[in-house]
């Protein structure tokens, strides 16, 4: 894929700074809004269970469908700036009416449409600074990518502890507003300082400029072969809701390259086959059901607190920041890991810790037990939201960008499964949603114990036959 820039370049470090504030601002309209949106709908939109659970269901099916329209139009033209822009000042319009009005079917308008285009937003950030980074030093695209990937994880350690505090000092209509000024000046920054990039188109060339999945805190970067999907590939996975702090989870573990991670055993050494359908459906359905609990855990956290905890529900942001502070580090001490233990035990772990930290949730009887609990669920998040792509893309070698996509679906796919699980929980008892997620994390991991049994027996298309070579191939790491 050749870039074709209708411009002459500037100095990298004149795009790359603007840039940056870009990605600061949108990661902290996120993590300002993500985190209270039940509560939100709950206390100042006054609707009921099965009106949240809808409009739970609507934000990331209408994110999805918008991400990847737009992703597909911005790969074909010369337009991703313009993007940029237009994705922001939808953020504006969204926040803006939604930090006055309170009426329910208004704002289920305004989410799928002017936010489903500002969900784009991030999707859209990442495959221009990859573009950028081909086009004028191909040699730094994967530190500058790590880079963003940074700011973005750092605004969601503070965004979630802001909102608190904007919470009990002007309700949502602060929190709303403030994060209708981060839009605003992601706009403003797009439209003045950044200049459009051009045009993805066949040739030879560097590879098709990509728009990685979307991030959650703390996450760390992915190796270039996660990084590198097309936009209209990795846009998919750009939900609205996400992770344990509401943003989708980040791919890769600490820039060890896939080939290293499966237990030492590269893709080029392994069986030239794709594994049997029912291995690949079993585990993409392995990694939704692991997921989901994040969309599920992080909505209910706010009501959980305030109604079964008996503390105010602005601590949610404290909780959540807490994670998002853990992961960080332990998502760089994994990724150090995967040199070496295999990739496959890591990823079971990290669902064992899920297993264990939703039960924990269930039963706590403080605050404290619940913030005590932030460092198994910050060790299930890193290792099932930071190492599942890695998990994939063994699973699939020769298949990176379909691989990606895959894991990258299996958020949206379980965000949406999050809002009826949370609408039975506010019939019974918050406390029910962390009882569900502790389900969903043993049934994940009992589907992923058995798919990872499953060796590769279906010849690849064109590639060499398949060989059982006396061992799992990377089903191993899955």
């Amino acid at each position: 894929m050749a870039v074709h820039p209708p411009t002459r370049p500037r100095p990298l470090i004149r795009t790359l700074l603007p840039l940056s504030l870009v990605f600061l601002a949108v990661g902290l309209s996120t993590a300002l809004v993500l985190p209270f949106l039940s509560l939100f709908l709950r206390t100042a939109v006054h609707a009921g269970p099965s009106l949240v659970t809808v409009f739970l269901v609507a934000t990331p099916l209408a994110g999805v469908v918008a991400s990847t329209l737009l992703a597909r139009l911005s790969d074909r033209r010369p337009v991703r700036r313009n993007l940029l822009v237009a994705a922001a000042l939808a953020g504006l319009a969204s926040a803006s009416v939604t930090a006055f009005v309170r009426n329910y079917w208004v704002l289920l308008a305004v989410t799928v449409t002017a936010a489903a285009v500002a969900n784009s937003l991030f999707p859209q950030s990442f495959a221009y600074a990859r573009q950028v980074l081909q086009r004028d030093s191909p040699e730094r695209t994967a530190m500058g990518i790590n880079a963003f990937r940074t700011l973005f994880s750092l605004a969601w350690v503070a965004g979630p502890a802001v909102a608190a505090v904007l919470l009990d000092t002007g309700g949502f209509r602060l929190v709303y507003g403030t994060a209708a000024v981060m839009y605003a000046v992601a706009a403003l920054v797009a439209a003045g300082l950044l200049t459009e990039v051009g045009t993805v188109s066949s040739g030879g060339g560097p590879a098709a400029v990509d728009v990685p999945p979307p991030e959650r805190p703390g996450a760390v970067p992915a190796p270039d072969d996660a990084a590198g999907v097309p936009a209209s590939d990795g846009a998919a996975g750009a939900p609205a809701l996400a992770g344990a702090a509401g943003v989708p989870p980040l791919v890769g573990a600490a820039g060890v390259p896939a080939s290293d991670r499966a237990g030492g055993v590269p893709p080029s050494d392994r069986a030239g086959g794709v594994p049997p359908r029912w291995v690949l459906v079993a585990t993409v359905a392995a990694f939704t059901m692991l997921q989901c609990p994040l969309t599920l855990g992080m909505q209910a956290l706010p009501l959980f607190i305030s109604t079964d905890l008996g503390a105010p529900a602005a601590d949610a942001g404290l909780i959540l920041g807490l994670c998002a502070a853990l992961e960080i580090p332990l998502m760089v001490a994994l990724g150090l890991l995967t040199s070496r233990i295999p990739l496959r035990r890591l990823v079971l772990a990290g669902a064992g810790c899920g297993i264990g930290y939703y039960v924990l949730a269930t039963a706590a009887p403080s605050l404290g037990v619940l913030a005590a609990g932030q460092v198994v669920n910050a060790v299930f998040i890193a290792a099932v939201s930071g190492l599942g792509i890695s998990y994939l893309q063994e699973l699939l070698p020769h298949h990176p960008g379909r691989a990606t996509t895959l894991f990258t679906n299996s958020f949206p796919i379980g965000a949406i499964l999050a809002g009826p699980l949370l609408g039975l929980a506010a019939h019974v008892g918050y406390r029910l949603a962390y009882g569900l997620s502790a389900g969903l994390c043993a049934a994940g991991l009992i589907v992923l114990l058995a798919a990872g049994r499953a060796r590769v027996t279906v010849p690849e298309a064109g590639g060499p036959d398949s060989v059982d070579r006396g061992r799992p191939v990377p089903s191993a790491p899955i």
